[in-house]
């Protein structure tokens, strides 16, 4: 990790003296709600999903977690001895670097780059959460899922997600999502697999994604 090299010699000793380290396969959960913390987790490679569960029993997803950041929610039940209050599990495989709470508290007091990934990770995590909830309010699902399709696509403009974990990451139901993909896929502008999505129009979709009234 890139943090490592950032720390001081007595911060890495401390660190690596005291870090382990655990694999997970892609639907293994890694958190339940009502966990108690008892460290600092980082994603070493892969991604974990943080989500809740509405009162209907759909999965929402909060945030994900790529290589270098860690979980501002587990932080922050380590630092004021909360409960987790929400559910983490691997989208895919993923390994987690674990250290305990006493060490990350005295690294976090000694340590500018633990202050900085810590301060960052909350920063990122509100400014995403506040997005997300804008979005909900003023877009429709139809364009957000313009937008999460543009924003999501690799290089070769190619999305690897299931229309469940698309539904859970918007927040709706798979049916729905399934339907309005279909109506993507009418006009051209992308190309639904099983599994995957290949986008063929981006401005297509950014135009759905913008506009003001529901097309």
């Amino acid at each position: 990790m890139n943090l490592v090299k950032q720390l001081s010699k007595e911060g890495r000793s401390l660190y690596l003296s005291q870090l382990t380290t655990k694999t997970f396969q892609p639907n293994d959960r890694v958190l339940d709600r009502g966990d108690t913390i008892s460290g600092a987790y980082f994603v070493s490679d892969g991604l974990l999903r943080v989500y809740a569960i509405s009162e209907q029993g759909k999965e929402v997803t909060l945030y994900n977690i790529a290589p270098g950041e860690t979980c501002i929610l587990a932080t922050n039940s380590l630092f004021n001895n909360f409960l987790y209050p929400a559910w983490v599990i691997a989208d895919q495989q993923t390994t987690v670097s674990m250290i305990s709470g006493d060490i990350y508290r005295e690294l976090f007091r000694t340590e500018a780059s633990i202050q900085n990934i810590t301060i960052k990770a909350l920063s990122s995590t509100v400014f995403g959460l506040m997005s997300e909830l804008e979005q909900s309010h003023v877009q429709t699902v139809r364009q957000r899922l313009a937008g999460y399709l543009v924003m999501r696509s690799s290089s070769d403009f190619m999305i690897h997600a299931t229309q469940q974990k698309i539904a859970a990451d918007l927040g709706s139901s798979r049916e729905f999502i399934a339907r309005i993909l279909a109506e993507f896929n009418e006009l051209g502008i992308i190309r639904s697999m099983r599994g995957k999505i290949l986008i063929l129009d981006c401005s297509g979709l950014n135009s759905i994604r913008l506009a003001e009234d529901n097309v």
